[in-house]
């Protein structure tokens, strides 16, 4: 038994680190996102631009970003390439998910940060803490971290969502033998959207 809780009392901080990686990712410079600059504006101001997505650009400044906060994640850190990949394809969900009408309220983000926040708090007091540090490291206090920063990143985790349970009822629909979802449904998702040019690689030396 005590094995059991010491196992999720580690499952849940490693999820706490994931949600803290991407709100440092996605909130680095809240002020004036990249994602609604020109290509010189990002280069000024976050860069040499990668990858773009639509009208986004993932820069230099928000690998160097992701990279610096991965040693809460992973022991073991991917290569370049393959984070800015990852960086993409979640942009490219979000991009799709808005083209498609499947964007999460605000109000849902807020709900979805309400709930999760009662979930911390019955988890063990050592998974409490470790989440206050990591509220600490952000320099903002708890109720502007669950409302300014919680809620929108679950607005678009939600948005993902949507988009996957999409894209899933649609195979269904089309009668496919094998659905596609997860790493394999993201990897379609990007191959279709370098084909169409929705997604451009900028940097001549990642080779996708």
């Amino acid at each position: 038994m005590k094995i059991q809780r010491k196992s999720m009392m580690l499952l849940g901080i490693a999820a706490a680190c994931v949600l803290i990686v991407s709100l440092i990712l996605y909130f680095g410079d809240r002020s004036n996102p990249a994602g609604l600059r020109g290509h010189e504006a990002a280069e000024n101001a976050s860069g040499r631009p990668l990858v773009q997505i639509g009208s986004l650009y993932i820069t230099e400044a928000d690998l160097a970003r992701y990279k610096e906060h991965m040693q809460f994640t992973s022991e073991t850190p991917a290569d370049d390439t393959t984070l800015v990949k990852e960086l993409a394809i979640d942009q490219l969900m979000l991009h799709l998910a808005d083209e498609q009408g499947l964007t999460a309220t605000r109000e849902e983000g807020i709900r979805e940060a309400e709930r999760m926040r009662k979930t911390l708090q019955e988890q063990p007091a050592e998974v409490q803490a470790q989440h206050a540090a990591f509220i600490d490291e952000l320099k903002v206090s708890e109720e502007a971290y669950w409302e300014d920063y919680a809620a929108p990143f679950y607005q678009k985790q939600l948005s993902k969502a949507n988009l996957v349970s999409a894209l899933v009822a649609k195979q269904k629909e089309d009668g496919r033998d094998v659905i596609a979802t997860g790493h394999a449904l993201r990897k379609k998702l990007l191959e279709a959207a370098l084909k169409d040019g929705t997604v451009k690689v900028l940097d001549p030396d990642m080779q996708w």
